[in-house]
């Protein structure tokens, strides 16, 4: 009995097959050989991409992501947007500029701002602005809750707090002339006047005073009087430098509005 490799294929001379015929693939990258290895996908630490053998890991993309280096990453959804969410955790380039908001389609907009002062008395107004007749502040002895009410003050001072002020602008105290309020304690004050004719030393006390007819100008220098603009209708006292606003005649008195009144009669 005699068999024949013909190309690939095992024939047998007999009338009968020759169980010992050897199993052979054609174009095999065994070098030639005719036998070709198996081929183990790999597959570690990836969930997509090439696997090494012809095929792909699992479990693969979803359709809107790609895949990176056998990772699958989120694809930022951006077209016709320049601000808001990109859908993977990001935002939009370039954004919007500090004056400016961003609209659900993903482009900017000026801020509408509607100032919110409804039931308050003080405080911040959402907008930059403020609520109440003081730009936000109390008058003295109250304090601006947190419901930006104008309520009495019951200060809630630290303990061993000489001054300043509690978290509510509550006053804890006040330091005499020479002290300074620090770290909430009253401590000597170094008066500070140099270069300075007049005005506050910083420590309660004055650096100087002027003569008749001159003022302490924002500089604490002491210039001739130009009454400013804070004597607009007073008919006496002083504007912010010491200047007159004029004098009272005729047994008038200067009222503290600047106007002049009869003093009352005190017997």
């Amino acid at each position: 009995m005699t068999n024949r490799i013909l190309g690939a294929a095992c024939l047998c001379a007999s009338l009968f097959v020759f169980t010992g015929c050897p199993t052979t693939t054609p174009g095999n990258a065994d070098g030639g050989n005719g036998t070709k290895d198996a081929c183990t996908p790999s597959c570690t630490d990836k969930v997509c991409g090439d696997d090494g053998c012809g095929g792909t890991c699992a479990p693969g993309c979803t359709t809107d992501q790609t895949c990176e280096n056998g990772a699958c990453k989120c694809v930022p959804k951006c077209d016709g947007k320049v601000c808001g969410d990109d859908g993977c955790g990001g935002s939009c380039a370039p954004g919007c500029a500090g004056n400016q908001e961003c609209t659900a389609e993903g482009t900017c907009q000026i801020k509408i701002c509607i100032p919110d002062c409804a039931n308050k008395d003080c405080g911040t107004d959402g907008c930059g602005g403020f609520c109440g007749d003081n730009r936000g502040s109390c008058p003295e002895g109250k304090a601006c809750s947190v419901n930006s009410k104008c309520e009495l003050c019951t200060a809630q001072c630290e303990a061993g707090q000489e001054c300043g002020e509690d978290a509510f602008k509550c006053s804890c105290g006040s330091c005499q002339p020479g002290f300074e309020c620090k770290d909430k304690k009253c401590a000597t004050c170094t008066p500070k006047c140099d270069g300075k004719q007049c005005g506050d030393d910083g420590c309660g006390g004055t650096c100087g005073t002027c003569s008749n007819g001159t003022g302490c100008s924002a500089e604490n220098k002491c210039v001739t009087c130009t009454p400013g603009a804070e004597c607009a209708g007073k008919a006496c006292g002083t504007d912010l430098k010491g200047c007159s606003c004029g004098t009272c005649t005729g047994g008038k008195f200067c009222q503290r509005d600047g106007t002049c009144e009869i003093c009352p009669d005190t017997g």
